[in-house]
């Protein structure tokens, strides 16, 4: 079936926000979730699939909008994958689930619309101050596998969530000390639940979620990963979490890693110093010796930090939390 062939009247809530995510790639997410936020999801796939007129000063963010969208139906497997999310399916989450993470909604338009699930969902529900997640380099030295290992084993051992992104090398060592020492963490996936990526880290992937662990993803089953679903789930990983600690954090780029964007939501943000001869290093050192990360070398350090952003969160204004810019609707003249 083609998108376009959609009989709009006939789709749910849920199913509308499937179907959003299906057709709408994480690039202009945010023009999504604009849209959802003005007139609800299911009129936003309308808007999305029809081509009623609009009002002038929003017209050329809509063209936009749905040229990106006619694009991406002519992908292969969009199609199938749009048929498929038609059906009912308990894996999807939204935002008025129990399950849906309240952190989420500090992210403001960029929210994801929503998010497919497996493993023990009721995880979710817990504040997002009880999550801390673990970031670092896929080319990670053994220095800071272990380091992740360890201090993601002591965390889970004081009864924080892990969350982290599934790649190689810091990602998977961090799950795996959660893993390993009982307790629960959160893989925020690049790929979609049935093809997840790396492909290597699938049998860590499913002994985690069949073990009380949780699968996450804003990519629709039947949509193979990409990287830039693969960059736009760092947003989701800071979200998440009360917390966010650098190990051989990369080098800075334009594109916003969890570091970057755990510095935008007003995330508190950890660094595990490293040898300065190292050049894996030298990106958690630098966040370090320009204020923008707290020195950690241990769990103590960590929910130091944690405790401390708890405090100062009841001063802080929850409007001011992210600084992502939302979607203009005033074109510039």
């Amino acid at each position: 079936m083609s998108p376009f062939d959609l009989d709009v009247d006939t789709v749910d809530e849920r199913t509308a926000r499937a179907l959003l995510t299906v057709i709408s790639p994480p690039g202009p997410a945010a023009v999504t979730g604009a849209w959802v936020s003005a007139r609800g999801p299911i009129e936003a796939l309308r808007l999305a699939l029809g081509s009623e007129r609009v009002d002038m000063h929003e017209l050329w963010e809509v063209d936009y909008w749905r040229t990106t969208i006619r694009e991406r139906v002519t992908q292969l497997g969009v199609a199938d994958a749009f048929s498929a999310a038609c059906e009912p399916d308990a894996r999807v989450l939204i935002p008025s689930d129990p399950q849906w993470p309240t952190g989420l909604d500090d992210l403001g338009h960029w929210a994801p619309v929503a998010l497919w699930a497996e493993g023990s969902t009721d995880l979710l529900a817990a504040p997002y101050t009880d999550r801390v997640a673990i970031v670092g380099r896929q080319a990670a030295t053994e220095y800071g596998l272990v380091v992740a290992q360890q201090l993601a084993g002591k965390l889970s051992d004081r009864g924080l969530q892990v969350v982290s992104g599934g790649a190689h090398g810091i990602d998977t060592e961090a799950h795996r000390g959660a893993f390993v020492a009982g307790g629960a963490t959160i893989i925020v996936m690049a790929g979609s639940l049935e093809t997840p990526f790396p492909p290597s880290n699938m049998d860590l992937f499913h002994r985690i979620r069949d073990n009380g662990g949780v699968l996450l993803t804003e990519t629709p089953p039947g949509i193979l990963a990409s990287n830039t679903g693969a960059r736009a789930r760092h947003r989701i990983t800071a979200a998440l979490s009360g917390g966010v600690v650098a190990i051989e954090a990369r080098d800075r780029s334009d594109i916003p890693d969890a570091c970057e964007e755990a510095l935008a939501l007003g995330r508190p943000l950890g660094a595990v110093p490293g040898p300065v001869t190292s050049a894996t290093s030298a990106a958690s050192n630098g966040l370090v010796a320009r204020g923008q990360a707290v020195l950690v070398a241990n769990a103590d350090d960590v929910t130091r930090m944690l405790r401390h952003s708890a405090r100062s969160e009841a001063q802080h204004d929850a409007s001011a939390r992210s600084q992502r810019p939302s979607p203009p609707h005033d074109p510039p003249l």
